[in-house]
């Protein structure tokens, strides 16, 4: 019979995360002294140990839920936890059906995980054009951002700057020389302490893409982040092929198909 245990011992949540830490890197992250305190964890347990985790961050608007383990434990404590009405999912296909039997999830984004390893690397500094931002330049990559389209940066926040890992390129001088930032990548998580990191927030103004500047500046943040002796994964909608090649050819692999979007319970 499951039973529900309420999880506060991050040595305990990480001990879990780790069977599969590559699909579980953002949960990872949240375990950060910073982030903590905006999660709430449950674990089903049956006769044994933790089977089946859930998580919530209510750090954003809607909260974001997380699953991991066998689907049963999951769907237990979908039933059984104290949730939010609104979510945002992260789950794997085998988690599905129990998701969906809790929540109306009608925008369900299938999202590749992609982890590069350093002996897979295939660096590109295209002649060294990329370069370390800092948090000066928050406002050059929200505009940067604002250009918006299919596959935009829609949660990048300019205090991510301080923590996380931003190279830029410009198109031929930096700030108040009047250049601009036309293209950008960056970090969505950077947990140093365990040893995980997520690249995020790339992004190429409409008029500069087809150079390969998206690559370039992708290919610097990894060297950063590899260098610093990280786990370094990313996520991909499965169907931006374009993002997906480049990422392959910068040695980035697939580890696993997730999925995730906004969901609502269906009773309320």
């Amino acid at each position: 019979m499951w039973t529900l245990e309420k999880l506060t011992d991050e040595r305990v949540i990480l001990a879990c995360l780790q069977h599969d830490r590559i699909y579980a890197a953002y949960a990872v992250g949240d375990l950060e002294p910073a982030l903590f305190p905006s999660t709430t964890w449950y674990g089903a347990i049956d006769a044994g140990p933790i089977e089946a985790l859930l998580m919530v961050y209510h750090g954003l608007v809607p909260p974001v839920l997380f699953v991991m383990g066998v689907p049963e434990g999951a769907g237990f404590l979908l039933h059984a936890a104290d949730l939010p009405a609104h979510v945002f999912v992260t789950c794997r296909s085998r988690h599905l059906p129990v998701v969906q039997a809790h929540y109306r999830f009608p925008d369900v984004r299938p999202m590749l995980r992609m982890r590069v390893r350093p002996a897979d690397f295939l660096s590109c500094d295209f002649e060294g054009a990329a370069v370390r931002l800092t948090s000066a330049d928050g406002s050059l990559l929200e505009a940067l951002y604002a250009q918006g389209g299919d596959f935009a940066p829609d949660a990048f926040s300019p205090r991510q700057l301080d923590d996380g890992v931003f190279y830029g390129i410009f198109d031929g001088a930096r700030p108040g020389e009047s250049g601009r930032l036309v293209a950008a990548a960056g970090t969505h998580l950077l947990a140093r302490a365990y040893g995980i990191a997520a690249v995020g927030n790339i992004y190429t103004h409409p008029a500069y893409r087809g150079q390969g500047l998206a690559r370039a500046v992708t290919s610097a943040v990894t060297a950063d982040l590899l260098a610093a002796g990280l786990d370094v994964v990313l996520n991909v909608h499965e169907n931006n092929n374009h993002a997906l090649r480049i990422y392959q050819r910068l040695g980035y692999q697939i580890h696993c198909r997730f999925f995730e979007g906004p969901a609502q319970c269906l009773i309320v």
